[in-house]
């Protein structure tokens, strides 16, 4: 079996393990959706991952939770481990303490803390130092409800901050795929998703994807994985923005706009839209739709 019939194994893995933390996630369950055996499946997921199964799942789970804790009012601590894939709130407990060094009742009250206002107003994609910026306003912010979209991607895991030749690179991976397959047409859209938060993942294991958006039902091949992004409400951003301006860009959108919009940040991974024609060479600015789920 090729290396690249793994390496889209184990992204769809990944993608399920993350949209179904909620529900048994056992090596049997995961070895057969992968249509692997047991141990072969859980070698090559540790391969590519350098994580074990286990590990991987719970890493997700306490960092779902701790989203969780900081956007939601209305669960209560056992709700939530419920709701992220524990069996009691106890096990739930000594797993969050052990990962953040923090109780999760603490860090559920942290409203006023530095914890919190680290998470709300840095969000994504900014540090302490980079907190303001008045060049860097949108020129237009909506709410909207965004389609199913199926997006073939190819991922990263690693620090990613600033590094714009990443970037680049990863765009050219998917690109190479494209091109054959005659999906690189005029009009077409990049998209970059963010799976994890910066703020509470280790940059070591931040996970990205740069992908393209393809008709439903394109199967995944070569490089390339498959993952769709459900239709869901979010606040829409447009901003044009020089290359070291993209930090302060998500951080205007979790500081202002949402307020703006008087609806507040929901569960889901954020992402960024290209066009094909985004970049403006007269200026040196690049045209970004920024996509954070919303709700009311």
């Amino acid at each position: 079996m090729p290396s690249n019939t793994y390496l889209q194994k184990i992204n769809a893995i990944t993608d399920y393990i993350e949209s179904n933390l909620d529900s048994p996630l056992s090596l049997e369950i995961l070895s057969r959706q992968a249509g692997m055996s047991k141990f072969h499946f859980h070698r090559i997921f540790s391969a590519f991952t350098g994580k074990t199964l286990y590990g991987f799942i719970l890493r997700l789970r306490i960092e779902k939770a701790a989203t969780l804790l900081l956007l939601t009012d209305k669960k209560n601590l056992t709700d939530i481990a419920f709701c992220c894939g524990f069996n009691d709130s106890a096990t739930f407990s000594r797993a969050f303490k052990k990962h953040f060094g923090i109780s999760a009742s603490n860090w559920k009250k942290a409203e006023n803390s530095k914890i919190h206002q680290d998470f709300i107003i840095k969000s994504d994609y900014s540090d302490i130092t980079e907190l303001r910026n008045d060049n860097v306003h949108p020129v237009k912010s909506e709410l909207r409800i965004i389609p199913e979209m199926t997006i073939a991607y190819v991922r990263y895991t690693g620090k990613y901050k600033g590094d714009a030749d990443l970037f680049h690179s990863l765009y050219r991976r998917i690109l190479s795929w494209a091109e054959p397959r005659g999906f690189a047409v005029k009009g077409m859209k990049q998209v970059i998703i963010y799976h994890d938060s910066p703020e509470i993942t280790d940059e070591s294991k931040l996970r990205i994807s740069c992908g393209i958006i393809v008709p439903q039902g394109t199967k995944a091949s070569g490089i390339a994985g498959i993952l769709t992004i459900p239709q869901c409400k979010y606040l829409v951003c447009c901003f044009k923005l020089k290359e070291d301006e993209y930090s302060e860009a998500w951080n205007y959108v979790f500081r202002n706009s949402f307020q703006e919009k008087k609806c507040k940040p929901a569960e889901g991974s954020c992402f960024e839209i290209y066009s094909e024609d985004c970049y403006d060479e007269s200026t040196g600015l690049t045209e970004v739709e920024i996509f954070a789920p919303a709700d009311k």
